[in-house]
């Protein structure tokens, strides 16, 4: 029997490369919408202010060109920008679903991360700031946002678009129930301090951090908060049946919007949806568009 260890490979290139603009093409081009969207704004602040802080990942096509993987928003800022070459992480192979689905898209987490770093590195506050469109005040709150949560809500949330004061709500309760609170909101797609104020709500004395205790909820009664807890807790059981069949699920549904983007990149195909079922094609147009609006 070989017991040998297997050696190490990696899917990508160790070293970034600086690659020019020239030699980068979209899989698909960036929809016009997302242009006007607060994420491309803040994109294009902040590689303004410092360059390209997170390589746009890529991968090496049949003509001598790299395909974007990850990063589309990225490229197009700096096209707009004037930038002559961006900076790249070099996939091996071509591998949508990893990029597309599991990478961080200047979600919350990231743009702390970002900041955090940029402080570290000793930018101006003044200057991340504005690079960020926000005040130093919010900026110093984004700072110490991750301060209280467990590292397990951290890994399950570092994808997401989670307001700041959701947080400030998570750090209330004991890392358990913290983490029972990220996956509810994770399962629900939903990640407000409305819902996260409604799980501390429910959430019995015992996990709640010491200094959250004894546990007062304006305007509701102590029958109130017992129902609600209950119903956290049936919540929270529903939860762990969806999650059985979620993977699958997911699966389909990438599928789907694949074979979907295909059809109507079909010029022949998409020429026949538009002239003989134009609501079809709209609804189609806009599900590509919208899953696109993650890169």
């Amino acid at each position: 029997m070989d017991t040998a260890p297997h050696p190490v490979t990696f899917d990508f290139e160790l070293e970034s490369v600086m690659i020019p603009l020239a030699d980068i093409a979209p899989i698909y081009p960036a929809a016009p919408k997302a242009k006007r969207t607060a994420k491309y704004t803040q994109i294009a602040a902040s590689m303004q202010e410092f360059g390209g802080i997170e390589p746009v990942l890529v991968t090496r096509g049949p003509d001598g060109k790299y395909l974007v993987e990850d990063g589309h928003l990225r490229v197009e800022a700096a096209k707009d920008l004037g930038f002559e070459k961006i900076e790249c992480l070099v996939a091996k192979e071509y591998d949508g679903w990893t990029a597309n689905w599991h990478v961080s898209h200047v979600a919350t987490i990231q743009q702390h991360r970002m900041i955090v770093k940029a402080m570290e590195l000793g930018v101006p506050e003044a200057d991340i700031a504005r690079a960020f469109r926000i005040d130093v005040r919010t900026l110093r709150g984004k700072s110490q946002m991750l301060t209280g949560i467990c590292a397990e809500v951290i890994e399950r949330l570092k994808d997401k678009q989670v307001p700041v004061n959701t947080f400030q709500t998570l750090r209330k309760m004991s890392e358990y129930r913290q983490i029972e609170a990220a996956d509810l909101m994770v399962a629900m797609g939903t990640y407000t301090n409305t819902l996260a104020l409604s799980l501390l709500a429910s959430t019995p004395e015992a996990q709640l951090v010491p200094c959250e205790r004894p546990k007062k909820i304006k305007g509701l009664t102590d029958e109130q908060v017992s129902l609600m807890e209950r119903e956290s807790a049936s919540l929270d059981r529903e939860y762990r049946i969806l999650n059985q069949s979620y993977g699958q699920d997911h699966l389909d549904l990438v599928l789907a919007i694949g074979y979907v983007r295909k059809l109507i990149s079909n010029a022949r195909v998409a020429k026949y949806l538009r002239q003989w079922h134009g609501e079809l094609f709209e609804q189609f147009e806009s599900i590509v568009e919208s899953e696109s609006k993650v890169h």
